[in-house]
């Protein structure tokens, strides 16, 4: 499996092998049309603001469709990209920037009743990432219920500065079935090699120029960054064997415009060597949602959104 590079926090610098894996016991859904509650007590604070933050414009969002109280969470220079409604046409798809321009692109779906009922989320560092099911009613038109969707929020000086969004807008194009199922089975094989540490067939799957991403090591580190084919292997191949027991569950995912979003969980045991504690392990959970972007039938984006958080503190529990 890939390995975490370098997860650093208040210990040692060290790294973890990383595996996407579904809940056991699926976490009670939210819904955000009810009113945000309080941050969960966190000895992290921007951990705390940024959850509270991100739980309040998706209530404003979502919720109460409330556009003044929804700009306000977010900086002037906002940028918004949702690169799986290319399907509807508009600008959503290339991304825009600036609270103006946003505004008029809310305004311009003429969405009278909306609602997300969050199944599973995770906030490391600047990062809030929510997965979970879409509702939303235009005026003439039949309500879209239950669409997979998911939101990755970034927050920096108090303010939401970016979101990206991903949903399922296929199902609701019956035209694109066929597609959609070709997709999800290239998208499945070279998932599967990603987690089995099978760089051949990964090989096969990815496009000379794909890039390898990792945004919310920003939470840790410099963000993960690596461009090329056969970088992306050979960071696969000095990753094998350095995870241990690894279990690996895909909880939740779905495919739309040439993308394939994966929630995952991760179970794992580290040596405790990497973290100054030599003779003694970890038994790390934590989740983790993949994007793949698929280009020419392969793969030429693969997104990764890792809960570092969640990872240091039961580290730092477990060392005592």
């Amino acid at each position: 499996m890939i390995l975490l590079q370098a997860l650093c926090s208040a210990f040692a610098p060290f790294s973890l092998a990383l595996v996407p894996l579904a809940f056991a016991t699926p976490l009670a859904p939210i819904a955000v049309s009810a009113a945000p509650a309080s941050p969960a007590a966190d000895p992290a604070a921007e951990v705390s603001e940024v959850e509270e933050l991100t739980h309040r414009y998706l209530h404003h969002t979502f919720g109460q469709r409330d556009v003044d109280a929804m700009m306000a969470c977010m900086s002037d220079d906002v940028a918004f990209v949702d690169p799986t409604a290319e399907l509807w046409g508009g600008p959503a798809a290339r991304g825009v920037q600036g609270k103006d321009v946003l505004r008029k692109l809310v305004a311009s779906w003429g969405i009278v009743e909306s609602d997300f009922t969050v199944r599973h989320s995770f906030v490391t560092g600047p990062y809030a990432v929510y997965v979970g099911e879409a509702m939303w009613h235009t005026a003439g038109q039949a309500p879209v219920k239950d669409l997979p969707f998911c939101t990755i929020l970034k927050v920096r000086d108090g303010a939401i500065v970016h979101r990206r969004d991903y949903g399922d807008y296929d199902r609701l194009f019956p035209q694109a079935a066929k597609r959609e199922a070709e997709l999800v089975e290239r998208a499945d094989r070279y998932f599967r090699a990603y987690r089995e540490d099978d760089p051949r067939t990964m090989e096969g799957l990815l496009h000379d120029d794909a890039v390898y991403l990792d945004p919310t090591r920003a939470a840790v580190a410099e963000p993960l960054e690596v461009r090329g084919k056969y970088d992306i292997l050979a960071m696969v191949e000095q990753a094998a064997g350095n995870a241990g027991d690894l279990q690996v569950d895909v909880r939740w995912s779905f495919a739309s415009n040439r993308h394939v979003v994966y929630e995952c969980l991760a179970r794992y045991t580290m040596d405790g060597a990497e973290v100054g504690a030599p003779g003694s392990t970890f038994r790390l959970e934590h989740p983790v949602l993949h994007v793949l972007e698929f280009r020419d039938g392969l793969v030429v984006e693969h997104r990764r959104y890792l809960d570092y958080a969640t990872a240091g503190r039961q580290i730092e529990k477990q060392r005592g």
